[in-house]
């Protein structure tokens, strides 16, 4: 319900011709999906080009993630398995979900006990949201 309601929030923004901030939809997806904490997004080298919440707020995400998990996709993809799209990886206090849109790399950080099914659900609606700065990034870059 949780992931559902961010969403609709985000579509009724833009629907009611308001511009739509990429930070305000991922600050609404953090507050209303339980057991989120944080939801970072960087280039694939580790380069933070935003989060929710900021930094200074307690953020939780250890520097460099990102850029392990840009090798560790490009590896698991030589599997014949298909494209990584997304590893999830759980620790003691944590779970990080880490999902390839390159340019991009998107982390989600959550609780332990959170749902990692709805986690990896949400990565195609955030995936959709961040459409204009991947594509913005992706300019840049090359």
């Amino acid at each position: 319900a949780g992931v559902a309601a961010a969403v609709q929030v985000c579509a009724v923004l833009a629907a009611a011709g308001r511009t739509l901030m990429v930070d305000e939809c991922l600050e609404q997806v953090v507050k209303r999906v339980p057991g989120l904490r944080e939801v970072l997004v960087t280039d694939r080298d580790g380069i933070v080009i935003m989060r929710y919440p900021p930094e200074d707020a307690g953020a939780t995400t250890p520097s460099g993630m990102e850029a392990a998990f840009s090798i560790a996709a490009d590896q698991a993809s030589k599997t014949y398995m298909g494209k990584c799209q997304a590893i999830t990886a759980v620790y003691d206090n944590h779970v990080i979900v880490q999902v390839n849109d390159p340019p991009l790399v998107l982390s989600l950080v959550a609780d332990v006990d959170a749902n990692v099914g709805s986690l990896v659900a949400l990565a195609p609606k955030l995936r959709d949201t961040l459409a204009p700065l991947r594509d913005a990034v992706a300019k840049v870059s090359h």
